[in-house]
């Protein structure tokens, strides 16, 4: 990995992970799903509401290491705002190209670029998916109790 990149990595993982975007239980809420990752003890909560525009909001709390609270705060801020018709597909794409390593940022924000570098950290990959996988457990579980 070249230095600039290197770079870039830590300060928006360190930033993301220090003072995460959208994190709190909020007051008000439609749908919580829970997820664990048993090997590390990472725990993650991640929140749903509609807004007034249809709409969506994310929120989430997170107990454990920096790379689940700064997936979990990319997470929210590349899904926040979005119509939930789209989240399903967008988490799904993010997190194969989170698994892959290969991103694209004709697609995501430039910030989700960062969590490319996971693939060179194995041990971290369960890490940086269980805000994602938590995200689209949520939606599924919300369309399954639709019908």
């Amino acid at each position: 990995m070249n230095m600039e990149l290197q770079n870039l990595y830590q300060k928006t993982m360190i930033q993301h992970g220090n003072n995460p975007l959208n994190f709190g239980k909020p007051q008000e809420y439609e749908h919580t799903e829970e997820g664990f990752n048993a090997l590390c003890g990472d725990k993650v909560n991640i929140y749903f509401r509609r807004m007034e525009n249809k709409l969506i909001n994310f929120s989430f709390v997170s107990v454990g290491c920096i790379v689940c609270k700064a997936s979990g705060s990319l997470m929210t801020e590349e899904l926040n705002n979005k119509h939930l018709e789209n989240v399903a597909t967008s988490i799904d794409n993010a997190m194969i190209g989170i698994h892959n390593g290969n991103l694209k940022n004709d697609f995501f924000s430039n910030d989700l670029m960062t969590l490319n570098q996971i693939k060179k950290f194995p041990s971290r990959l369960k890490c940086a998916l269980l805000p994602w996988e938590t995200a689209m457990r949520l939606i599924n579980n919300m369309k399954n109790n639709a019908r």
